[in-house]
């Protein structure tokens, strides 16, 4: 009888080695399957300051920044808020970092400097654009707002005063 009560005692661990196996498998796919969710819903980006007393780093090459780590991981909206002087278009302000998106991408001219923001998602160190001079601002180093020279200035002068003109003798 010990012989056969000790053949049950061994079946029966052998049944709690299963069941503990297959707990363990559960838990282990469990865990990989939600592993990525983890791991890639965050992306990488940069994340500095520079304004005209700060390294100018920041705006050129964010990963050779020297104010402390440039690299964050981010849940939200990788983002770029800058500042250009409107004449020259070099930068005046320049912030990368790891917020939700604020405005619309993009440009606005606001009094006498660039106002710029620009926000990714997705894909690892998207905020590290170089910025030494405004999107705004053309090779030549001309605002893409101003006239580039007088010629051009009196060519759109005249065609805004020949729409107007025609606008006038349509509508009377």
């Amino acid at each position: 009888m010990s012989n056969s009560l000790s053949d049950v005692q061994i079946d029966l661990d052998r049944e709690r080695s299963k069941m503990n196996l297959k707990e363990l498998s559960a838990s282990l796919t469990l865990f990989l399957l939600f592993l990525p969710i983890f791991t890639d819903a965050d992306q990488m980006c940069y994340v500095c300051q520079f304004a005209t007393s700060l390294p100018v780093e920041c705006a050129t090459d964010p990963k050779a920044w020297k104010g402390g780590d440039p690299f964050v991981r981010c849940s939200q909206d990788c983002t770029i808020d800058a500042i250009f002087d409107a004449e020259t278009g070099i930068p005046t302000f320049v912030n990368r970092g790891c917020h939700k998106a604020h405005r619309e991408n993009g440009c606005v001219l606001t009094g006498k400097s660039h106002s710029c923001f620009f926000s990714c998602k997705g894909k690892n160190y998207c905020n590290g654009q170089y910025l030494a001079r405004s999107p705004m601002q053309d090779s030549d180093g001309a605002s893409s707002l101003t006239p580039r020279s007088p010629v051009g200035f009196l060519l759109t002068a005249l065609s805004l005063s020949t729409f107007i003109l025609v606008w006038l003798a349509v509508g009377n």
